[in-house]
């Protein structure tokens, strides 16, 4: 997508008191391993530019820095931010992955290199994404053309991982759910024909959002604009013990903090 995909956000970002930084990646793709396009095939370190990237804004930011950085990318770049949460150096407190996600790795394999630490994700796909399917990407003697996904994504893996049960394996691998952690319905909208699913028992915030007629939001505007912002401003509220009214969209501080400000990131 373009930088401008996301123009209609900066009102929500400007309510919120946050700053949207909107990189684009080479050709309008980025390398997430499974998706997408240019950046893969030249193989570029697009989650060490994202570092990078946050680390000249933290500097030119000045005295004006903050802790409180988080990533949202659609489609690739849904992919992209889930695949830099999984790195050892991720700048991200917590992430919203839309139309797109890691789906096909086990995030903390026996042998890993670092251990993952928790990650609030707030996951939002259509059940009938023709482009990144629901019900997974893949390629093999058991596909169909109802389970190929766009840009190639499907020929980099030969098993289908349903995003489900992505949501899942990321709650209990990731974010410390229990094994037997079974979602519970936190909100459910008819008139977006959506539904929005918790693990419990986490040690970070672990939600889908499902909706039954929003494709890959390609042609529909993405609805929860507000909610996202609002997930990342009770993430950075819950930073020094603070309190979020996501009503108020407020963060009480804790008093013996001593700490101020929108988010109690000051003092």
């Amino acid at each position: 997508c373009r930088p401008d995909t996301f123009n209609p956000w900066e009102p929500v970002v400007a309510d919120m008191e946050m700053i949207l930084v909107t990189p684009t990646g080479y050709k309008r793709s980025w390398n997430a391993k499974h998706c997408c396009g240019e950046a893969v095939e030249q193989g570029l370190d697009d989650v060490g530019f994202l570092i990078e990237l946050e680390r000249e804004v933290q500097r030119i930011l000045g005295p004006l820095a903050s802790p409180a950085v988080f990533g949202v990318g659609w489609s690739n770049g849904g992919f992209l931010v889930a695949y830099t949460a999984m790195h050892k150096n991720n700048p991200f407190k917590a992430i919203a992955p839309i139309s797109g996600h890691q789906y096909r790795d086990t995030y903390r394999p026996k042998h890993a290199q670092h251990v993952i630490p928790p990650v609030p994700t707030f996951f939002h796909h259509g059940r009938d994404d023709t482009f990144v399917q629901f019900n997974g990407c893949c390629q093999s003697e058991m596909s169909n053309v109802n389970e190929m996904c766009c840009c190639g994504i499907s020929s980099r893996s030969d098993i289908c991982i349903a995003t489900d049960e992505t949501f899942r394996k990321w709650g209990v691998e990731v974010n410390g759910c229990s094994e037997d952690s079974e979602p519970i319905i936190v909100r459910q909208d008819d008139r977006l024909s959506m539904t929005c699913h918790n693990l419990i028992g986490c040690s970070a915030n672990t939600t889908l959002c499902v909706y039954e007629h929003h494709g890959h939001f390609n042609s529909v505007r993405f609805p929860l604009v507000h909610e996202v912002f609002s997930f990342f401003g009770d993430e950075a509220c819950r930073m020094n013990n603070g309190v979020w009214d996501h009503g108020t969209a407020s963060c009480t501080c804790e008093e013996a903090s001593h700490r101020t400000g929108r988010y109690c990131l000051s003092g």
